[in-house]
């Protein structure tokens, strides 16, 4: 009866990570960019074949962001800027957008409806030339402006270092998104998604055959 309970909630987090990647946000050229735009169309994850917890903190500004840990306002406080909010229920994302002083590239640290206010994940996105950031973004300083994963792996990457790097991914979707599902259990073993496990995903947008943008979740 446990183990069939744990399942069920493991079954709603999954369904919610994969509401919020179909919530029709995006954010054409040209206009002013808040929220984070969406670029996962799926239905349903597929089994996990990723052995390799790849990404499960970053760092902006000199901070260590820890995925399920470190709570966004403590990052709110420590950088400025506004949280921002969408959708309700199992659609709801709470985020903090921050882009470099340069701005080349805009990061959003996120919190969905089972972090409990804590920062789950990430998407770190190019600019397009022609992009407008809403004021509400914050902007790190000139010389606090870096942000680090722990791939070697960033934005304009080839797709063909990314396989070098990451293995051949779980799923390519038609829109050029490369899914990367990893899932074990408390003692370490990698799982079935059913069972009671740790989830790490990695969605790569690819364009031009570079990578044009990165969402990390963890669950």
């Amino acid at each position: 009866m446990v183990k069939d309970t744990r399942r069920a909630i493991k079954h709603v987090v999954l369904f919610c990570m994969v509401s919020l990647s179909l919530t029709p946000t995006t954010s054409p050229q040209g206009e002013t960019l808040w929220s984070p735009p969406d670029f996962i169309p799926i239905e349903a994850l597929p089994e996990p074949t990723v052995d390799t917890e790849f990404i499960t903190s970053l760092r902006v500004s000199g901070r260590t962001v820890i995925l399920q840990e470190t709570m966004l306002e403590d990052m709110r406080e420590l950088l400025g800027g506004e949280v921002g909010h969408r959708g309700d229920a199992s659609s709801s994302l709470d985020w903090l957008c921050i882009v470099d002083v340069h701005a080349n590239w805009v990061l959003w640290l996120q919190s969905g409806p089972t972090h409990a206010d804590r920062i789950g994940s990430f998407q770190l996105r190019r600019l397009p030339p022609d992009s407008q950031v809403d004021p509400r973004c914050t902007s790190l300083l000139e010389d606090a402006s870096e942000v680090e994963i722990p791939i070697q792996i960033w934005l304009g990457t080839p797709v063909l270092k990314v396989i070098e790097v990451l293995g051949e991914p779980t799923a390519t979707l038609d829109n050029g998104v490369l899914l990367y599902f990893h899932a074990h259990e408390p003692g370490g073993t990698r799982l079935e998604f059913t069972d009671e496990v740790t989830f790490n995903t990695i969605w790569i947008l690819l364009q031009d055959e570079v990578v044009e943008a990165i969402e990390v979740w963890g669950v």
